[in-house]
């Protein structure tokens, strides 16, 4: 065949050359490779390649290698669209590839500095070094060899690079692109075989059961290993694992038995009764593979959670942590007691329950029942380490509430002074009832408004700064009536300085009084009686205390009268 010296026609023609293969000629001079064959009765084409970018020798390579998978029953063209999609899947997993769909993602909405500073250590510091690795095949060495590097040219740059890649392995999890979620819970199992403290909590040393329903033994060890390694563990024999999936994992399933319905017991359950003797935790993993029955069925799953683990708990004098995938859509909401999926049962029939909810930068987690023993004074913060763990923000729980009320007084000193501004604007600050979302979306306008505020986690401190406010009477509520005689609640800032007794009873926003020019208003009279009496009513029907006595007069100071 002479492929070189064809020439192009008015009409698109055929050059065979033998086994169904033969080059296709284009009026433009495009020439391309073309097999076709038969496959199940059905005549279809294969693209080879386009010449001189595929030789004749190399479209007969090809030609030869899609005819041995038709002999074989399989569809070249199908195969080829595999292969294809396998290498464009390869190449969507790249650390450089998942970087730049998070940074189109997440940081669009940033500002241009930020977008261009980010962009560059990306680019420049961080790309070169990690970008053709499969971010799930990254290691946490090669990530600090990277972060090394950067660190000998600039330390403020390796620890911005140090966020970026934080960010970016966490959306490589959120998308299942990488395998760094290892198990909080097989952290804790750890530390408790270990005797270590965890978020400055005091942990007791005992020997702990982790029975895997979900993943095999395998893939526990490998997790378990990443956790010996990040925290430099000696488990010493104290932490076993349990493969449930080689048992068929069920510990439990539902039964109907002369109109009752019960649940019983499955070989799993009595194999893990066996085994739990003698140690001091068991870790579930999880409640949906442990569970086979109705998850809304209040009963069943009580005589799940009660009759099976709490009977095995106390038989053998030991804690049973059942672990649970929660709603995501619950999850993206917080931990608001709604964190868990199926029958109200799952909270009511255990004696604690924790949740582990998602944040801006890693989770928290909540404590959303306890019957025994001392509750968390707040959330434990978690954030996700280079080495894929989710670690404690702090591990001083003293110190950690002491920085959290710091932090929500400065909130709602913060928040006071965006209310005074726009009271000194003559706006008033809606106190709408509805919760504070109107609030927020009046004083998000003012470009007075702060930062902290901003975003989800930035709504959740503004909450919690003017309940501060409240909390602390630095500001309160009073109504007016609008001019179709609409009654509606707004702000004020209280005077620190004011008698907050006179000024409730005689307040200025409530007050009839007009001023007139530079003259001020004729006070209200006003009946002062010894203490200990009871004069007249007040506007709302109740007796008025005289708490309001005249120590100014020389007559008869500090006993109360009635003529000053």
């Amino acid at each position: 065949m002479k492929v070189k010296s064809a020439k192009p026609s008015e009409r698109p023609y055929k050059l065979a050359d033998g086994a169904g293969m033969y080059l296709l000629v284009h009026p433009t001079g495009s020439k391309y490779w073309r097999l076709k064959y038969r496959l199940a009765g059905k005549e279809k084409v294969l693209a080879l390649g386009v010449y001189p970018e595929v030789s004749l020798a190399e479209a007969r390579i090809r030609r030869d290698d899609a005819r041995l998978l038709i002999r074989e029953g399989r569809d070249p063209g199908v195969a080829k669209q595999l292969q294809k999609n396998f290498l464009l899947n390869q190449n969507s997993q790249t650390f450089e590839a998942v970087a730049r769909e998070w940074f189109e993602t997440n940081i669009v909405d940033k500002s241009q500095s930020y977008q261009s500073r980010t962009l560059r250590i990306l680019e420049k510091d961080l790309f070169p070094g990690l970008g053709r690795f499969p971010i799930a095949e990254i290691t946490s060495q090669q990530l600090l060899a990277t972060l090394r590097g950067i660190q000998a040219r600039t330390v403020d740059i390796a620890h911005r690079a140090k966020q970026t890649t934080g960010q970016v392995f966490r959306y490589a999890v959120a998308t299942g692109r990488a395998e760094r979620d290892i198990s909080s819970e097989l952290t804790w199992a750890a530390h408790i075989a270990h005797g270590c403290g965890w978020a400055g909590l005091e942990v007791t040393k005992g020997r702990v059961l982790f029975a895997s329903l979900e993943d095999g033994s395998e893939l526990v060890r490998y997790r378990l290993g990443k956790i010996v390694q990040a925290f430099n563990f000696e488990l010493g024999g104290n932490l076993d694992a349990f493969d449930g999936t080689d048992e068929g994992h069920t510990l439990a399933h539902p039964r109907l038995q002369g109109g009752v319905r019960s649940v019983c017991k499955t070989q799993a359950m009595d194999r893990l009764l066996e085994l739990s003797a003698g140690y001091d935790l068991v870790v579930i993993d999880n409640a949906s593979d442990a569970y086979a029955g109705n998850e809304n069925d209040r009963s069943e799953v009580r005589a799940f959670l009660k009759g099976m683990l709490g009977d095995m708990a106390a038989r053998n004098n030991q804690a049973v942590l059942l672990l649970a995938h929660i709603d995501k859509q619950a999850a993206r909401v917080g931990a608001a007691g709604n964190n868990y999926s199926g029958s109200t049962a799952w909270h009511n029939s255990s004696r604690s329950r924790l949740a582990l909810v998602p944040s801006d930068d890693g989770a928290e987690l909540h404590q959303e029942k306890l019957n025994l023993g001392a509750r968390l004074d707040a959330p434990i913060e978690l954030s996700w380490s280079s080495d894929g763990l989710l670690k404690p923000l702090s591990s001083d729980r003293v110190g950690h509430a002491a920085r959290l009320e710091r932090q929500i007084r400065e909130d709602a000193t913060r928040l006071l002074g965006l209310i005074s501004i726009a009271i000194d604007a003559d706006e008033k600050v809606t106190a709408a009832k509805a919760g504070p979302h109107t609030t927020y979306k009046q004083l998000s306008s003012y470009s007075e408004f702060p930062t902290v505020f901003q975003g989800k986690k930035g709504k959740d401190r503004f909450w919690q700064a003017l309940t501060q406010l409240k909390r602390e009477k630095r500001i309160s509520e009073f109504e007016q009536r609008d001019s179709n005689r609409n009654s509606k609640t707004y702000f004020k800032v209280v005077d620190a300085g004011s008698s907050t007794d006179e000024d409730a009873a005689f307040d200025d926003e409530k007050s009839s009084e007009t001023r007139v020019g530079n003259i001020p208003p004729i006070p209200p009279a006003r009946t002062y009686a010894r203490a200990g009496e009871r004069v007249g009513k007040g506007g709302d029907g109740t007796y008025v205390e005289p708490t309001n006595l005249r120590s100014d007069c020389p007559a008869c100071a500090g006993e109360g009268c009635r003529h000053c």
